[in-house]
């Protein structure tokens, strides 16, 4: 699976987004996790500064609510469904 991180500086009311630097993760869901607003764990030694992200599998794009930092260059990230 893949989730793709953007930053965007439009307003949550804009439809088509300008999405700017790119940048994705393979992932794996290893827990039940909500297809609306699911968290995803990342494991890289980026810095993660994004707002937006896309998950294909899903048919859906995220705002990023939250990233938590965690040990070992782990980050929790929350995603919120952009209706």
């Amino acid at each position: 699976m893949l989730i793709s991180l953007y930053n965007t500086n439009d307003s949550n009311i804009v439809v088509d987004k300008t999405l700017t630097n790119k940048i994705d993760y393979k992932i794996k869901i290893k827990d039940t996790t909500s297809v609306t607003n699911p968290t995803i764990i990342l494991k890289t030694k980026s810095l993660i500064t994004s707002n937006y992200a896309h998950i294909p599998d899903f048919n859906r794009y995220y705002y990023i609510e939250r990233i938590e930092v965690c040990p070992n260059d782990v980050y929790r990230v929350a995603l919120k469904c952009d209706v």
